[in-house]
Formats: C-alpha cells, sequence, structure tokens
C-alpha cells in the first residue's frame, strides 16, 4: 500500500502566529516538528517531499526531496499542496503539515481504504475538535487542475474541499490531530 502513496509535508508559512519563525524546524520534545513529522509518515509512504520556502538545506535531511512553492509570496497551503503533487510520481498523496508531530500511525491505510470504497477524490478526518484538512490523502490524478487555479486564486483549504468529491474518516472519539501553531500550543503539549 504504502507503494501507492507519496508524503507530502506543508513546510512553506511564514509562521506569522509563532513570530516568523520556521515552524516545522521549532523544536518539540527535543527535535524539530518537522523530525516528529516525517518518522510518523515514513512507515506509511514510498517518499516524502518536503515543501519549504526558507532554509531548505535544514530540511533536507528530513525529506527525499525539498521544493519551494511554484508560486511565489508564500500563496498559502493549497499552493504548497500543488507543487507537491507536480513532483508526484505515484496515485495518491498523503498531505500533512509541518506542525502535526502525533500522526496516526495508520492514518494512510485508513484514509486509502475509505477514499477507494467511495469513489472520492480527496479524504480528510474529523477528530475531537470537528473536520480538519490535514492530513489529507489526494488521488493526485483527480485533483491537480483544480489545484492549480485554487492555488492561483489564493483561495482558502476549506472553500477547495467544498468544491470537491471528500470522503471523511472519524479518528477515535478521543483522539485530535495535534496542531501546533503558536509557543503556548507548544507548552500544553
Amino acid at each position: 500500500m504504502r507503494d501507492l502513496i507519496t508524503g507530502i509535508v506543508l513546510a512553506g508559512g511564514r509562521g506569522s502566529r509563532l513570530g516568523g519563525a520556521d515552524k516545522g524546524l521549532v523544536e518539540y520534545q527535543g527535535r524539530p516538528l518537522v523530525a516528529h513529522v516525517t518518522a510518523a509518515l515514513r512507515p506509511q509512504v514510498s517518499r516524502i517531499i518536503i515543501i519549504a520556502n526558507r532554509h531548505l538545506d535544514d530540511y533536507a535531511p528530513y525529506g527525499d526531496q525539498v521544493l519551494p512553492d511554484n508560486l511565489a509570496d508564500y500563496a498559502g497551503p493549497l499552493a504548497g499542496i500543488h507543487t507537491g503533487l507536480t513532483a508526484t510520481i505515484t496515485p495518491y498523496a498523503l498531505i500533512v503539515a509541518c506542525d502535526m508531530p502525533q500522526l496516526p500511525s495508520n492514518v494512510s491505510e485508513l484514509m486509502l481504504t475509505a477514499l477507494t470504497k467511495r469513489n472520492a477524490n480527496l479524504c480528510i478526518t474529523r477528530d475531537a475538535n470537528g473536520l480538519q484538512p490535514f492530513p489529507m490523502l489526494i488521488e493526485v490524478s483527480m485533483c491537480e487542475k483544480t489545484l492549480e487555479r485554487a492555488a492561483n486564486e489564493h483561495q482558502a483549504v476549506m472553500k477547495w474541499l467544498d468544491a470537491q468529491i471528500v470522503e471523511v474518516i472519524s479518528l477515535d472519539e478521543n483522539a485530535k490531530v495535534l496542531n501546533i501553531n503558536t509557543r503556548g500550543d507548544l507548552q500544553d503539549c
């Protein structure tokens, strides 16, 4: 199954809620966030592409390929997803954010099973906090063109999702996808 999936880690943001810090390189439990994310992702995918707009050399040890966004000026997550998809040769891509250090170890399997059963283009999760755009499993051939248009228009991820055939899987009712956005989030973990 992992041979069908490329992992794409989105690390191209400005880190504005972290005072401009490059979020994927912020330390969490003694290692950069990206190290946690890629360690959880590696057993689930055939290769890892990291999308980063700064410090590309610092990200290199964690992925098989590190790319900047195809669009300039921090165009947002859809631009990062589109960039990753253009370098993906597998039929599916599992997209995660660089600030998700506790990615479930079976999320790609759960998502691929749901996506293929329901004949959807992509799959996202619902956790104790509601719908989560990431992790997101995408059927690459179905989404690449619509993503390019949405990224150029600087659409929000959830707005783009509204126009797709989406399957949603529920994580355990007590589980939540940990997403670190602020220094306070780091301290709360």
